[in-house]
């Protein structure tokens, strides 16, 4: 699969998806079967895009790490348990991508930087020494 193959984009609701279907569906992916690749990407599509637009703040900036993830994804096919569910993978699988695409890869400016905290002073009373 070419990485112009995969155009992500957020249309329409999210599928209906049982863990059966999916599964299925993911075996005809292990097999070589694009069309049950494709049925994957749309059932998955939008939670792996919400997922990380939370973290990276820009639907843009989702929109690369998601397509990152469902190339991840069909490079390891082989190395993906079918009889487990798949979006636990998937998500942490767009966590770590996010998280690291906002470290080393400049998608997301902090917010806020960390400084230097300054702690008040707890007071000992007026008849306490030391």
């Amino acid at each position: 699969m070419e990485s112009h193959d995969l155009a992500l984009t957020m249309t329409g609701p999210a599928p209906e998806e049982s863990t059966a279907d999916s599964a299925q569906a993911l075996e005809r992916a292990m097999g070589g079967d694009r069309a049950a690749f494709d049925e994957l990407l749309r059932c998955y599509e939008r939670r792996v895009l919400m997922t990380a637009w939370r973290i990276l703040g820009s639907k843009e900036d989702a929109q690369d790490a998601a397509q990152e993830v469902f190339l991840r994804l069909y490079r390891q096919l082989q190395r993906v348990d079918p009889k487990r569910p798949l979006m636990p993978w998937l998500y942490r699988m767009t966590c770590i991508g996010s998280a690291a695409g906002t470290q080393t890869c400049g998608w997301r400016k902090p917010i806020v930087q960390a400084q230097r905290v300054i702690r008040p002073v707890k007071s000992r009373g007026p008849n306490r020494s030391k």
